[in-house]
């Protein structure tokens, strides 16, 4: 199983070897490569160029000590995905048969404006796609924007990346059949890892969005 780490620009990522987790990551920024040392310190091992790293311990305990060493003020989704399709929210990621895992952030309330991180989104809409039904991959391939249903009312919801120019009309996340505009966002995630975490939140969160529809 990859455990996916998007929102660090997309280029780290834990991976399940039996009782090791694999650690890989390519083109750290300076800030990345300062947490990651300190991270390593814990098992008494030098960040190298070149990954991968072997860390002695399984993925669920390896992924907990990663978030305290890089999300230490962040409400976090640990979401995994079955190889039967389903998708769904998780405490440890140490179930054998799953096929993907991925920790976002909580889009929290308010809009502030966006800050683009293009190098990452490549990166990010690969891990977007491991979490989307064909149709909704088919609907975000040609308008940037797909439906996904409240887990608490089973509305329909449209989410829209911010780099499509619907999003001005739309926001990320609407309501259709209110027509509100949710206002909840991520903007210093790269924009396929915010409609992600939109996605995760609604169909596991929705509740805490009820208040403002």
């Amino acid at each position: 199983m990859k455990l996916y780490i998007p929102s660090f620009l997309g280029d780290i990522q834990l991976i399940n070897e039996d009782e090791k987790t694999k650690l890989v990551y390519s083109e750290l920024t300076p800030g990345e490569e300062a947490r990651l040392t300190d991270f390593l310190k814990h098992y008494k091992i030098t960040l190298v160029q070149k990954s991968p790293i072997y860390l002695p311990e399984k993925i669920n305990k390896a992924h907990k000590r990663f978030l305290k060493i890089f999300k230490t003020d962040k409400q976090i989704l640990n979401v995994a995905k079955y190889h039967d399709g389903k998708i769904t929210l998780v405490q440890e990621f140490n179930v054998p048969e799953t096929e993907a895992g991925v920790s976002v952030e909580q889009p929290p309330r308010g809009c502030p404006m966006p800050t683009l991180l293009e190098r990452a989104e490549t990166r990010a809409l690969e891990v977007l796609n491991q979490f989307l039904s064909p149709q909704q991959k088919s609907d975000f391939d040609t308008q940037k924007a797909f439906v996904v249903r409240g887990n608490f009312t089973g509305r329909p919801y449209r989410i829209t990346s911010r780099w499509n120019p619907a999003c001005e009309q739309y926001g990320l996340l609407y309501c259709i059949p209110t027509q509100n505009n949710i206002c909840a966002s991520l903007p210093d995630v790269p924009p396929s890892e915010e409609v992600l975490a939109m996605k995760f939140a609604v169909e596991f969160t929705e509740h805490q969005f009820i208040g403002n529809i």
